[in-house]
């Protein structure tokens, strides 16, 4: 049993982990600042990127304080109607515009046919970051599940704007008459160049050269998306 033991290598009987993790040791002071230092940089990466939406509403808010003045009874209404090249990170530009500012409970509450959901994607069915010069179709099921209305916008990455293109605005929505399936189904395409056959309403034009996020919106959220029985397709990648 000895002889047994001996001729086996410590090596041999190491545990896989303690092997990727520098055979056991600690790692050298340099290396391990290094990595620190990484990690930092990660989770202030991680912190900018998830805090953006909330420093752009709060610009706004101050900005409209600054202009307009504050109060629950001041309601700032946009005169004209807004397009993509607006800082404004909101497609809801086919309605006379007002904004107000609240932190109230139902923003993140689970309010059937009531509260709003913002499910997105930055990548496509294989995986890959949806960039702008490439071609996309996504498929929505028969009735989104959404007691108001529901739109499909496409956002910078960088700050929750627009692609500044010469259409109107990267978006379309249930109120469009886009043309159904046999089924009922929905196809919206996105890209630098209308598909031949796609109807405007079905058509959401990117940037060559830049990346972007897909937001589907869902307004007066319904049963069928907070238990999943409803879901749209992976975007995905045309040929």
């Amino acid at each position: 049993m000895a002889a047994t033991l001996g001729s086996t290598s410590a090596q041999d009987t190491m545990p896989p982990l303690v092997k990727q993790i520098n055979n056991g040791n600690w790692l050298d002071q340099t290396e391990a600042e290094s990595l620190r230092a990484q990690l930092f940089y990660q989770h202030a990466v991680y912190a900018y990127m998830t805090m953006l939406p909330a420093l752009n509403v709060i610009g706004m808010r101050d900005g409209s304080e600054a202009e307009f003045g504050t109060g629950y009874n001041v309601l700032p209404i946009w005169k004209d109607r807004m397009d993509s090249r607006t800082w404004v990170p909101t497609p809801n530009a086919d309605v006379i515009y007002s904004m107000s500012y609240s932190s109230a409970p139902a923003m993140v509450m689970r309010t059937t046919g009531a509260g709003s959901k913002y499910p997105y994607t930055i990548r496509d069915a294989d995986g890959d970051f949806l960039e702008g010069g490439k071609s996309y179709k996504l498929r929505l099921p028969p009735n989104p599940p959404a007691g108001l209305f529901w739109a499909v916008t496409a956002y910078n990455v960088t700050d929750g704007t627009m692609p500044e293109t010469d259409q109107l605005l990267p978006s379309t929505n249930g109120y469009y008459n886009i043309p159904k399936k046999a089924d009922g189904s929905i196809e919206i395409w996105f890209g630098p160049k209308q598909p031949e056959g796609v109807a405007n309403a079905a058509f959401i034009k990117t940037i060559p050269g830049r990346n972007f996020v897909v937001c589907l919106r869902l307004y007066g959220a319904e049963d069928a998306f907070y238990d999943q029985t409803w879901k749209p397709d992976d975007v995905v990648k045309m040929k």
